[in-house]
């Protein structure tokens, strides 16, 4: 994907967020989802994110397009260093197995790879 002549990245088909843990967090995350959204309006947004935030969104109007619930796992909801028995692993498994109406749906390992600050 190489950015056009505006400077936005040409054929975004989905954009995957990493939640935003808390409601104060997520309100403050608001105005990104919708700048995304308003950028790359074609494109599926989805919040990587927790139950509530599904149940939260559920039939609300908004940038988000769906909500994928992502299990605790080292780094998302555990400590970086803690055990997730095979969390990550099936998390991975789980989202590459998702199909579109036109193609399956790719994804890499290192978007659910944890961030060490």
């Amino acid at each position: 994907m190489a950015p056009g002549r505006t400077g936005k990245l040409v054929g975004v088909r989905k954009i995957a967020v990493l939640r935003p843990n808390a409601v104060g967090d997520f309100v403050f995350a608001l105005p990104a989802l919708h700048a995304l959204k308003q950028t790359y309006p074609e494109a599926e947004l989805i919040l990587l994110g927790l139950p509530w935030h599904g149940a939260f969104l559920a039939h609300r109007p908004g940038p988000v397009d769906r909500v994928l619930v992502v299990p605790p796992m080292a780094g998302i909801g555990l400590a970086p260093d803690a055990p997730d028995d095979g969390a990550r692993h099936a998390f991975v498994e789980r989202s590459c197995a998702l199909k579109t109406s036109t193609s399956p749906a790719r994804c890499t390992v290192a978007a659910v790879t944890p961030i060490r600050w």
